[in-house]
């Protein structure tokens, strides 16, 4: 039941009170004869519980009021301290989502470097590979010019000598023969 139907019924409570009292002065007045001084000193009594009731719903209605309004400024205070929670806890849950996106950035910007500095690895490891052999090949070549001798014999001993038993000791020699060419 809310505030306003209780303070409907109350009122509706006071109306029947003061109707069954008009009633009993109505019964009073046709139902018995009585002298003018009997009747009057019941009739001022009568008044008086009449303006009693009536000061009584001034009070109740009043009173009524008072609660009403105690109610309102308490339920409005309480709905602003939760608002204030709700918001709180909003900016709350928005910083970890935001912190958990940031994250997933991170996560995702490292993983891109780790698999470009991979490549980038492999690329290197690979050229100088490449560098290796190709160094190689320059020797052969000048070697080749060097000696003045284009047969294959010759090229399948480099071969033999470079890539298939790689002997040291030749590859020396081959350089100081480059090296002396050279100069």
């Amino acid at each position: 039941m809310t505030k306003s139907e209780m303070t409907t019924a109350m009122f509706e409570e006071i109306k029947e009170m003061m109707a069954s009292l008009n009633k009993k002065l109505d019964t009073i007045t046709s139902g018995y004869e009585k002298s003018g001084l009997v009747f009057q000193k019941e009739a001022e009594e009568q008044k008086i519980s009449i303006t009693r009731a009536e000061h009584q719903v001034c009070l109740l209605r009043d009173s009524i009021e008072d609660t009403m309004s105690f109610v309102k400024d308490e339920s409005s205070q309480f709905i602003m301290e939760t608002n204030k929670k709700v918001s709180a806890w909003e900016s709350s849950i928005d910083e970890v989502k935001q912190s958990l996106r940031k994250r997933r950035v991170l996560k995702i910007k490292i993983f891109v470097f780790q698999v470009l500095f991979a490549i980038a690895a492999s690329f290197c490891t690979y050229l100088i590979y490449e560098n290796k052999g190709l160094k190689e090949n320059g020797l052969k070549y000048n070697y080749l010019k060097a000696i003045n001798v284009e047969t294959p014999e010759v090229s399948a001993r480099l071969d033999t000598v470079f890539n298939i038993q790689r002997n040291e000791e030749e590859i020396e020699k081959i350089k100081r023969i480059v090296n002396d060419f050279n100069n």
